[in-house]
């Protein structure tokens, strides 16, 4: 590759060059060493210049014409500028005034510029050479940016797949209520960016999207146009981002009916052993002890229906006393746990002709203040509620009440239950909210 010293080039800008230059050729120029012939004005830029087999470069400047030919110093050359700057290749004569367009690259001296090769003859290429690993990594990644650069269809995927992406943000924010408000406008980004990407992959357009244009139009500024076209999937980012963390870290019924369990384990530790000593000192028996805790998905259905205040049973027990001692004992339980600093919230004594349901419901705190519920059954009545009718129970309680099945079955349970005898002194077991 070389060069002209000539007088109208600084030669302190010129010495700044000479260790680049060197890298290449031979800075002679008539010795027949085969490069091209590069121009420097007066700050050390490039110019452009012709290749010594007629092709020409590109210049900084258009139409660009020949303004001195000849020989300086034994080198031929001619100069063409817009009227600041020159460059030389070779001689010929008189062609002052010429387009450069027009100059004849008879007489060349020989060598040629290669055509591209391509991306990967060009990795191919690094990776064959001489060059250290790293600086072989480092050359294949210059590479790689230059091609990207350059390459409309790698650059319109990119596009496309990056609109793919704002698609998939905005259906995630917009099912969140409140993220529609930017859900929406990022959708029509992301289209716009598919729309666009693809455009590009084909061969047309530069990458603008519809959203840049239509604000560049309207403001005249470009700036303003590439920050908010930048700024609709950055901040959709963003809100996905934290609708995302927001959805992690909800807490669902599941979590409620989880966390409601674990609190009724923990009192069942010191309520269940209690409870069993009041059974056994009025003699009853403590029933079912190993349904004590309502199933999660149990609970996550009452959650869903009630506020968790409400539900009273996600500890639950059962006391059973025989049909002759049922009322006195049922009397004694509540007693000892009035003793014993267990708050009474409610009781409500089913043990009626023409119900369903025969039983005695209470409601308690321990004096820890989990609550609970405790009911109170005769033999009978329990095989009843749990063997007979709660099948029953299961099939009515997701009907409403104006179904005919409904009403079937609720007076099917009342004649179940008609055969189950109701306790002397039950009635004296007043209800209490």
């Amino acid at each position: 590759m070389n060069y002209r010293n000539g007088s109208d080039v600084e030669s302190d800008r010129v010495s700044n060059l000479n260790e680049f230059m060197n890298a290449f050729s031979n800075q002679g120029g008539s010795d027949g060493y085969p490069g091209v012939q590069l121009t420097f004005n007066g700050s050390g830029r490039e110019l452009g210049g012709v290749n010594f087999s007629g092709d020409r470069l590109p210049s900084m400047f258009p139409d660009p014409q020949v303004i001195r030919s000849g020989v300086n110093g034994g080198l031929n050359y001619f100069d063409y500028d817009t009227g600041t700057e020159a460059t030389g290749v070779w001689s010929q004569s008189n062609l002052v005034g010429q387009p450069l367009a027009s100059v004849d690259g008879t007489g060349l001296r020989y060598g040629s510029i290669k055509a591209d090769q391509g991306y990967w003859a060009s990795l191919g290429g690094i990776a064959g050479s001489d060059l250290s690993f790293a600086d072989k990594v480092g050359m294949a990644w210059g590479t790689t940016k230059y091609y990207f650069r350059n390459s409309n269809e790698a650059q319109g995927a990119v596009q496309m797949l990056g609109g793919g992406l704002e698609l998939a943000g905005a259906f995630g924010l917009s099912s969140t209520g409140a993220g529609a408000a930017l859900g929406v406008p990022l959708a029509f980004h992301g289209g716009d960016s598919i729309g666009t990407g693809f455009s590009r992959f084909m061969g047309n357009g530069d990458g603008s999207t519809v959203t840049y244009q239509s604000l560049y139009s309207l403001t005249g500024s470009s700036t303003l146009a590439g920050t908010v076209d930048q700024a609709i999937p950055f901040a959709g980012g963003v809100g996905f981002v934290a609708s995302g963390m927001r959805s992690a870290w909800a807490i669902t019924t599941q979590d409620l009916a989880a966390g409601m369990r674990y609190e009724a384990s923990q009192a069942a530790t010191s309520t269940t052993p209690f409870l069993r000593s009041i059974a056994d000192a009025n003699g009853g028996e403590m029933l079912g002890l190993q349904y004590s805790l309502k199933a999660p998905d149990s609970l996550a259905r009452k959650i869903n229906l009630n506020s968790t205040d409400k539900i009273n049973d996600a500890l639950r027990y059962t006391m059973s006393f025989d049909e002759a001692n049922f009322a006195g004992g049922v009397q004694d339980a509540l007693s000892g746990l009035k003793a014993q600093g267990y708050q009474q919230i409610a009781l409500n004594n089913t043990f009626k002709a023409g119900r369903p349901y025969l039983g005695i419901n209470s409601t308690y705190l321990t004096p820890e203040g989990q609550m609970f519920e405790l009911q109170f059954h005769t033999p009978a009545s329990f095989q009843m509620k749990d063997f007979v009718n709660h099948p029953l129970y299961e099939l009515q309680r997701v009907l409403p009440k104006t179904d005919p099945v409904w009403q079937s079955l609720q007076q099917q349970m009342i004649q179940n239950s008609s055969t189950v005898p109701i306790p002397p002194g039950a009635s004296t077991i007043k209800r209490w909210k």
